[in-house]
Formats: C-alpha cells, structure tokens, sequence
C-alpha cells in the first residue's frame, strides 16, 4: 500500500484503518480509538468506510493523534468531496482538505484550423510584378516582329521570313534576363515566382473546462468555510484520471502541506502549502466529506492513515 505521509521528523506512531471488517466499531486496524464525530458512518462490503449522510452536514469520522503537528492521508478510491480532515477539536471546529471538481463555460478563445497561404510577396531586387507576384531582378531588350517575320539587328527593322522585303518596324519589349532574388526566400524557380506566405486561422473557443480542486475548509463554531481553492488540473472533459486517489495533509506549527496524488500514486501539480493565521487547532485528525459541484460520489474512504511525528 502507497502511503505518501510526508516528513516531519520521525514518525514513531502510524495510525492505519483499512476497514477491512464488518462493522466499523470503535478502535482502527492499529487499534487506536476511532470516533464518529458528526454524522453515522459504516463499513460497506468489508472494505470500506462510508456514511449516508447529506454532504453539507459534513460526516467526520476521527482518530486522536495526541498532538496538532500531524499526518492525514484518506484514500478516496477517486470518489470526489472526500479527504482528509485535520486538526479536529470537535465536532464545530476543525479543518479538511477535499477534492473538488467545477465545471466552467469558458469562452477562452483560441487559434484553430490554421493554413498557409500566398498573400503578399517582397522582391529583394524591387522589380516585382503584381499581377503576377513574379520576381525578375534584371531585364534585357528584345525585338518583336509580326507573324512570319524575323527581327534583322543590321537593318534595325523586320524582314519577311519568305524575303518578300520588310514587313515593319520591330516592337522593343523588356525580357526577364537575370534571375530573381526573394527577400521572404520563398521564389519558385519555374516561374520566377516571389511568394512570401502567411498563415490564416480561425478562432476557435474552448466551450467547457472541468476543473479538478482542493479545497481547504474550515469549521468555527459549527459555520463550515472554504479557506482557499487551488486548481491541480485544467481539462476540456471529464476523466475520472484528473480525480485524485489519495489526498495528504502535513501540519507542522501553523503550515499545512497538502499533496494529492493520482490513481498511479504521482503527484498531481506541487505541493499546496498554506501559512494560516492563529487557527484554532485540535489534536484529532480523520476523514471527511463535503461534496463536489460536479460528479459528486458520496462519503467514502478505503483506507486511512494518521500519523504523530517526534518534533
């Protein structure tokens, strides 16, 4: 069993309930005292613990750790709205980290379907044709005479092809004789052809995102808050991949560290580490469940462990 109870020292008293029995009882497997602080919870199939109760009443099942510097971890079996609760006084004041996930219409837009295409051209040389986006960076003259005549440099005039005499002056035109030169290095050399290309897309929007939580929670006097929200995963579908499988909770002096991980025992994101300001806490530690805004599972919990380090 993966058990990612992070380090605070050295741990000499490590709390496990597998709740691999019939019913829950009132000791864990380790056979330390367990309490079902708010709300009934049981054990289903001999292998899980989970209660029936309503997510906004808050099920809380716990285990006296001795001291508030501790080690939660609940493996959830990915089932979202559970985890760990910490730092538990009773059954109004104390705190948990649990999964959530939130579905939001995004209309984030984005660049999608994209393709080249020819839309301008620049000639390095600046002899370029519009029309024909052609490149011709130098010219020669050349003389043009009717059909069935040729062109005589000596007469500087045209002559008949059958030496019926001349058939009319020639008509100077410029000709392409020097290559080209593209500044944008896209020329086709067939064709002398100086295309700079660019590229057009459409905007594509991302309709949906589904984002995986934890959320931090605290209960004073009986009035249950979210102390903060941290976003681990981003996606544009649900993928019970992005739920975490185990959620754990390192509290030393006033910091709390919190690391969820995934159905391949990986951390999901970095650790989310939390300074709280004069919190109000207890020595107990346990699960909890407090619902989720989307897929919400019910209370659940495979297997927990606690921990009480040295210092």
């Amino acid at each position: 069993m993966f058990i990612p109870l992070g380090t605070l020292g050295n741990v000499f008293t490590t709390i496990i309930d597998d709740f691999d029995r019939a019913s829950l009882g009132t000791v864990t497997t380790t056979g330390h005292p367990l309490t079902q602080l708010r709300q009934t919870w049981s054990i289903q199939s001999s292998n899980y613990a989970t209660s029936s109760a309503a997510a906004n009443t808050y099920p809380l099942l716990v285990v006296d750790v001795e001291q508030t510097d501790q080690v939660s971890g609940n493996y959830t079996f990915r089932y979202l709205g559970n985890g760990p609760a910490f730092w538990v006084t009773d059954a109004n004041n104390w705190w948990a980290a649990i999964s959530n996930m939130r579905v939001a219409l995004d209309r984030n837009p984005y660049s999608c379907n994209c393709s080249s295409y020819c839309s301008s051209y620049t000639c390095a040389c600046g002899n370029g044709v519009p029309d024909t986006m052609n490149c011709c960076c130098s010219y020669s003259t050349v003389y043009v005479c009717p059909p069935g005549c040729y062109y005589s440099a000596f007469f500087g005039t045209c002559f008949s092809s059958s030496d019926d005499g001349a058939c009319g002056p020639a008509t100077p035109q410029s000709q392409c004789t020097g290559g080209f030169t593209c500044a944008c290095g896209n020329g086709v050399a067939d064709s002398m052809s100086c295309c700079c290309s660019a590229t057009i897309c459409q905007t594509c929007y991302q309709d949906y995102s589904y984002y995986t939580e934890i959320k931090i929670l605290q209960c004073v006097n009986g009035t249950v808050s979210t102390y903060s929200t941290d976003i681990i995963v981003n996606a544009t579908s649900y993928n019970i991949d992005n739920v975490p499988n185990y959620i754990s909770v390192v509290t030393k002096g006033n910091e709390i560290t919190i690391r969820p991980f995934n159905n391949s025992n990986v951390l999901m994101g970095s650790p989310i580490v939390k300074n709280i300001s004069n919190p109000i806490k207890g020595n107990y530690a346990g699960i909890t469940y407090g619902g989720s805004e989307y897929n919400q599972n019910g209370a659940f919990s495979y297997y927990y462990t606690a921990a009480r380090p040295t210092s």
